[in-house]
């Protein structure tokens, strides 16, 4: 019971993924409509990424497969 009630610990969140072309400007268009992001554009090598809340708080992953 204590690790189920601990907080989420990186890999731990549960989210689903939405796979976007441009991830910048999907990312600029929704900050005008008062988006909120957990954090800033990431680079990895499998692609781009960024953590949008909606307005639950639930997290949403938006991802971009390198070209």
């Amino acid at each position: 019971m204590r690790n189920f009630l601990a907080p989420p610990a990186p890999g731990g969140w549960n989210r689903f993924q939405l796979q976007v072309e441009n991830i910048e400007s999907v990312v600029e268009d929704l900050k005008k409509h008062g988006a909120t992001f957990r954090n800033k554009i990431v680079q990895g090598v499998r692609g781009k990424q960024i953590l949008l809340e909606d307005p639950s708080k639930n997290v949403i992953e938006l991802f971009e497969f390198p070209s």
